[in-house]
């Protein structure tokens, strides 16, 4: 049995994933989840973080925390300071700080204290970005960015031949056999960009490559990568291009990426529906969760309070609308009740289930959720 470290840091260095998310999960309740905003780039961002530091340790003590659980929660926060990302989040329970940090996107401020601990926008910022590989190019070689989320990267710089870089006309017989050299050299040194570019794919399981530089050496590398060459997408600029005007480009193209994969799976979702193994409806989602049956959750990051669910406290996949859903499967004394998506995520969670954040809610079913289904669920296998 492996044990948990609290508090986990979460941050765009380190976004937070479906793992890290169960893991918060299997703590028992309440949880307070703060989520404040991180201006860093406005006059005054020192305090007015502090401010709201302050206001959400006083919240948890109207909700009967003790003193020193309010004191716990506002020392994270104000360690986190106002620097490292958009959005400050602490979550919290009355004995620990169980995760602290800072996500890449903007969220309301919100304080909540539930039996389930708010974790919706920590997996939606996540999901805003896909793992990348960034490659400066030119013909002496690359610089090599992984990047495994926003703020998180690694730097890999690939130093070719220069002998015969410059493919130059010397005259005379031996112009043609300085020119080969010369488109031998460029072959080479991008075939070690390649394999560098590789490696960085496989470490942190990249989904997209973008790269910028000279025509030729961008040539070369694509030949050189083979099948890899698939995830690459070229975008203007060179290797010695300012990094302020090169990462717009970057961003557009993973966000691009982001969009396309989001059409796609929202796409697989309306022919599972169509199928039979699908739905938008509630009941049906709810039913497949407690069955086990739910390949892919479908969820928007709604803050919590809009609707409620019931849940077994000892069987996380026990999810109900109403508490007589739940009587035959759990005793009275296990169900616990709090907000929806939460429930519905700690219970997809625990079966494995794929999480699919959807910021657009009105494309879901009533309580902004739909799932895709592992086998029928109107059938007893």
């Amino acid at each position: 049995m492996t044990t948990t470290a609290f508090p986990i840091h979460v941050s765009p260095a380190q976004p937070g994933g479906p793992d890290l998310v169960a893991e918060i999960f299997t703590q028992p309740g309440p949880c307070a989840s703060i989520y404040i905003p991180a201006e860093s780039d406005r006059t005054g961002a020192i305090e007015r973080h502090s401010l709201h530091a302050s206001n959400a340790g006083r919240s948890i003590v109207d909700h009967g925390w003790s003193q020193q659980a309010a004191e716990n929660v506002r020392s994270a926060l104000v360690g986190l300071g106002p620097h490292g990302g958009a959005t400050s989040v602490v979550i919290a329970s009355p004995e620990r700080v169980l995760l602290t940090g800072h996500l890449a996107d903007p969220y309301k401020a919100r304080v909540t204290v539930e039996e389930l601990p708010d974790l919706a926008p920590v997996l939606d910022s996540a999901s805003r970005t896909i793992p990348h590989v960034v490659v400066l190019a030119d013909r002496s070689g690359a610089d090599v960015f992984s990047v495994s989320a926003p703020g998180a990267s690694a730097t890999t710089t690939v130093h070719g031949d220069t002998e015969y870089i410059h493919r130059g006309h010397p005259g005379g017989w031996s112009q043609r056999r300085f020119q080969q050299r010369a488109e031998n050299t460029w072959e080479h040194n991008a075939s070690e960009v390649a394999d560098e570019v590789r490696d960085a794919v496989k470490e942190i399981g990249a989904q997209l490559i973008v790269a910028a530089g000279d025509v030729r050496a961008i040539g070369f590398l694509r030949h050189a990568l083979g099948s890899t060459a698939d995830l690459l997408v070229e975008v203007e600029g060179s290797r010695h291009t300012d990094a302020d005007v090169i990462a717009p480009r970057v961003t557009d193209v993973v966000a691009s990426a982001v969009a396309e994969r989001r059409a796609k799976r929202l796409a697989h979702l309306r022919d599972a529906i169509a199928g039979g193994l699908g739905s938008s409806s509630t009941q049906d989602v709810l039913r497949a969760l407690r069955r086990g049956a739910v390949d892919t959750l479908y969820i928007a990051p709604v803050p919590p309070g809009e609707n409620t669910a019931f849940f077994s406290r000892t069987d996380p996949m026990l999810v109900a609308l109403k508490a007589s859903e739940l009587h035959d499967l759990a005793p009275a004394d296990s169900v616990g009740s709090g907000s929806f998506i939460s429930a519905a995520l700690r219970s997809a969670l625990a079966q494995r289930s794929h999480i699919e954040m959807v910021p657009n809610a009105a494309v879901l079913g009533e309580n902004h959720c739909a799932a895709t289904f592992r086998f029928d669920i109107n059938t007893d296998t």
